[in-house]
């Protein structure tokens, strides 16, 4: 990430030049652990439910990074659980037949739908329990669309 951004003050908006000069190095090391993250956490999530998910236009990058990690911690509480209890197999979803789920604001999606693509259309402020349960209602109704 070295470099310089060598702009033309006279034809650049000032809110560009301020957000551009408040860029610094630790802003940029916080945003890759962050982006990291939030790589994992979303891989968790899709590979416990064999889902494939993606922030929806409306969806804020901060509610679905919430959510993801809400998610994930929950997942990785489940499994330490299962750890300590030793009760039934430890499973790893493949990526075979994956149905997608697209993570809308609360605003625009209320409760979970299947979309006219086969998509299931979830909100982000859902509890991870309610998706997991809509999920497995609306699976086979995305697959038939």
């Amino acid at each position: 990430y070295g470099g310089k951004i060598m702009l033309n003050p006279g034809s650049t908006q000032i809110q560009w030049l301020e957000t551009l000069m408040a860029v610094t190095d630790e802003k940029i090391q916080f945003l890759e652990k962050n982006r990291k993250e939030l790589h994992d956490n979303t891989l968790a999530v899709q590979n416990a439910l064999n889902v494939k998910l993606r922030k929806g236009f409306s969806c804020t990058s901060e509610e679905y990074y919430s959510l993801m990690k809400e998610f994930a911690m929950l997942l990785t509480h489940q499994h330490n659980d299962r750890d300590e209890l030793n009760d039934g197999p430890k499973t790893t979803a493949l990526a075979l037949d994956r149905v997608g789920i697209v993570v809308e604001t609360h605003q625009a999606c209320r409760r979970p739908v299947v979309t006219s693509t086969g998509e299931i259309r979830i909100s982000a402020s859902m509890s991870p329990n309610m998706i997991s349960s809509s999920i497995g209602k609306l699976r086979n109704e995305a697959f038939q669309n």
